[in-house]
């Protein structure tokens, strides 16, 4: 089946300028059965050209933009995304996951669309583009528990101002680098909170730390300890205040007996029983201990199980999670696991619950000031998906 990367995936990621570099460092050995040398030296590639770009679009001096380093750029480019599409064609070959397809899909256009960006002279986009890679990487290293991380040779440095140690803890985590990435985001926290930083940007750094704590390393333990330093090390405002409440209560319920004994997708169903099709900003912040520890779960079971009407339940929601994760560089998985929902299982109750969704998605993404304008590629779109979704229409293969 040809899996459709949907609805202006590469648009919604930076709708201000219609392109994103999606790129997904995938971990060694999740495949069973495909060649786990191969993989390791294709992303290992991958990691030290992301890190020469990164080194490089972050350098305080003129590095990126001297002729002397423009060969060596491209020459990064090209080693970047050669590595990845050799790496596509063993995932594509072991992997039942569609998503897997539409998001290497987009890595190809938006790579060389970036090289040739460079080329014509347009380095100061090029770089804005380089310097985001890393968000994009955040995207697939949320998704499975690697067993090896990314040690790269040196960790690039740069001018320590807070946003640009915001980017240095993205690019820890985009290398799998947690533990270094987790310490990095809190401390982006509490020295945001000193300093007067804005509001919204503490919480991105807030929203990125909870996602190694939950979803990557599962450290409920703890959680509770490094919330009550965000607590007391700075003055909070009401609004964060009230988030930090309700994730350490949400904290301290995952802990109980109750909770511990239930089985892993009683949880999860648990967990996502109040998220809806449309999205309430508040209270996807305020939930997000809850939606993270439901889409670990949910993306740890999905790859185990045979039954095609749990599969369709357990896609659906796992959609839904990510549509309600407050972090922008990881809501396009939300997108892609409700259209895989819709195809592979058309005219179930399901796939029209995904449908619903996806489109509301898609309406907010199409809505600004001049009231709602779908694209003519979105609506087609999803006029396809809706037939599938209600049943008149074989599915495609």
């Amino acid at each position: 089946m040809k899996f459709k990367t949907p609805l202006g995936l590469i648009r919604k990621l930076h709708p201000t300028s219609g392109l994103a570099i999606i790129l997904v460092c995938f971990p060694v050995g999740i495949f069973a059965g495909c060649s786990s040398v191969f993989l390791s030296h294709d992303m290992r590639t991958a990691e030290k050209s992301f890190t020469a770009l990164f080194e490089a679009a972050w350098s305080p001096d003129d590095t990126f933009f001297s002729e002397d380093n423009s060969q060596h750029i491209l020459q990064q480019l090209d080693r970047l995304s050669g590595s990845l599409r050799h790496a596509e064609e063993i995932t594509a070959k072991n992997s039942s996951d569609l998503t897997y397809q539409a998001t290497f899909d987009a890595i190809e256009t938006q790579l060389a669309d970036a090289r040739e960006r460079f080329k014509a002279g347009q380095k100061d986009y090029s770089q804005w583009q380089i310097r985001r890679i890393g968000e994009s990487c955040i995207l697939c290293h949320t998704r499975y528990q690697a067993t090896v991380d990314f040690v790269p040779d040196t960790i690039p440095e740069t001018v320590p101002t807070w946003d640009n140690r915001f980017r240095q803890a993205q690019y820890l985590f985009s290398i799998r680098q947690f533990d270094k990435s987790s310490s990095e985001f809190l401390d982006l926290v509490t020295d945001g909170l000193e300093s007067g930083i804005p509001l919204a940007d503490i919480k991105q750094a807030a929203f990125y730390w909870l996602t190694i704590e939950i979803k990557v390393k599962n450290r409920l333990f703890s959680l509770n300890k490094k919330l009550e330093r965000i607590a007391e090390h700075a003055p909070i405002s009401g609004e964060l205040q009230d988030i930090i409440t309700q994730w350490s209560a949400d904290s301290d319920m995952l802990l109980t007996e109750r909770w511990m004994l239930l089985a892993p997708l009683r949880k999860a169903r648990a967990l996502t029983q109040d998220l809806s099709d449309e999205i309430s900003i508040a209270e996807d912040e305020n939930n997000l201990v809850k939606t993270l520890y439901a889409s670990s779960i949910l993306q740890g079971e999905l790859p185990l199980l045979t039954n095609r009407g749990i599969q369709a339940e357990l896609s659906y929601l796992a959609g839904l999670t990510y549509v309600h994760t407050p972090i922008p560089s990881l809501r396009p998985y939300g997108d892609l696991y409700l259209e895989q929902c819709i195809l592979e299982n058309p005219g179930t109750d399901y796939a029209q619950r995904a449908f619903l969704a996806l489109y509301q998605q898609t309406r907010l993404m199409s809505t600004g000031s001049g009231g709602v304008h779908f694209d003519p590629a979105d609506s087609s779109h999803l006029a396809h998906l809706k037939t599938l979704a209600y049943g008149n229409e074989p599915q495609t293969k």
